[in-house]
């Protein structure tokens, strides 16, 4: 908080002396033009609640997290009526982990606008977070009764019974989710993470009706690929893979475990240093990478850049002990 207000008065003072200098035609000139006209605007109408709320918004994209407060603090004093302000203004504040702060402010919202099933639902939000499960359904079922097709009140629900191993009722919901918005892109990605677990080929079902919904999703083609990987049919993991290399060149994951299969299904330990080489350029700390990489020159005989590699795991992790297991192993032979 004393961050908060020392960031308000630094900025309180900096626009005292920007409207004390200079004409009024060009006191703006240094700012970006997009914050500028935004001032403007606040000159001609200082007590229009939305002209701070798009300079707070400003700030919140440029990473100003001091001055979007005082921009929400100001909205909301100018318009504390509108629950969409404090829920702006709550929303900073989870962004910060500041959850306390959040939910203070969302039930002072709920005070104010005991009807906004916006409110419920970020009020819903703050007591999932803290596995505050009954609570929530209080919150959620209040929102259902004002919408009974809420999506996102069922998806809620769902993630919560998921979280507490109540895999019938984490499916139930979900897909009452997807009923009430067949494009809702997480809940069929959760769908699809729920029989997964079970290794049932219906998951891919899901993704990919979450790829038709975002066909370049990154998200989506790795489960797939895993999945493929999970139940043994590697040529198809594999080509998954490398489509999502195709999608995005700089995706280590996806060469770890291209090298992982060419290392430990195909044998061919060359290609797997490459993958693992690939990996690594993308991700210099990715030690899973690194310790495989040794694993696949420990195969071929190269006995010195195995341990080179395992002794790069150290330097980024001193407790990954596969790796000084190994490096031991191979000083002693």
């Amino acid at each position: 908080m004393r961050k908060l207000i020392f960031g308000i008065i630094i900025f309180l003072a900096s626009a005292v002396l920007i409207s004390c200098g200079g004409n009024k035609t060009n006191k703006y000139e240094d700012l970006p033009e997009e914050l500028a006209k935004i001032f403007i605007e606040i000159d001609k109408n200082p007590n229009n609640p939305d002209l701070y709320y798009q300079r707070a918004l400003y700030y919140l994209d440029n990473k100003l997290i001091d001055s979007a407060y005082y921009d929400a603090y100001k909205a909301l004093k100018l318009d504390s009526i509108n629950p969409d302000r404090y829920i702006f203004l709550a929303d900073l504040y989870f962004m910060q982990g500041l959850f306390e702060n959040s939910e203070e402010i969302l039930e002072r919202a709920h005070e104010k606008s005991p009807e906004s099933i916006e409110v419920m639902m970020k009020l819903a939000e703050i007591q999932l977070y803290y596995q505050r499960y009954g609570e929530m359904n209080d919150f959620l079922n209040m929102a259902l009764e004002k919408d009974s097709r809420n999506p996102q009140a069922f998806f809620m629900k769902g993630y919560a019974f998921k979280e507490q191993g109540d895999t019938l009722n984490a499916i139930r919901n979900f897909n009452k989710a997807v009923d009430q918005n067949s494009s809702y892109y997480e809940a069929y990605i959760q769908l699809g993470l729920m029989y997964h677990s079970r290794k049932d080929r219906l998951a891919l079902d899901f993704y990919n009706n979450a790829l038709n919904i975002r066909p370049q999703s990154i998200e989506a083609h790795y489960n797939i690929a895993i999945f493929y990987q999970d139940i043994g049919d590697y040529a198809k993991a594999k080509d998954r893979y490398e489509m999502i290399t195709q999608i995005d060149n700089t995706y280590s994951r996806a060469y770890h475990n291209l090298g992982w299969i060419c290392m430990e299904i195909d044998k061919n330990y060359e290609d797997a240093v490459n993958y693992f080489n690939q990996a690594i350029a993308y991700q210099s700390d990715y030690v899973d990478a690194l310790y495989n990489r040794g694993v696949a020159y420990e195969k071929m005989g190269e006995k010195q850049k195995a341990i080179d590699s395992y002794a790069s795991v150290i330097n980024i992790d001193s407790e990954y002990i596969p790796a000084h297991q190994r490096i031991l192993y191979l000083e002693k032979k």
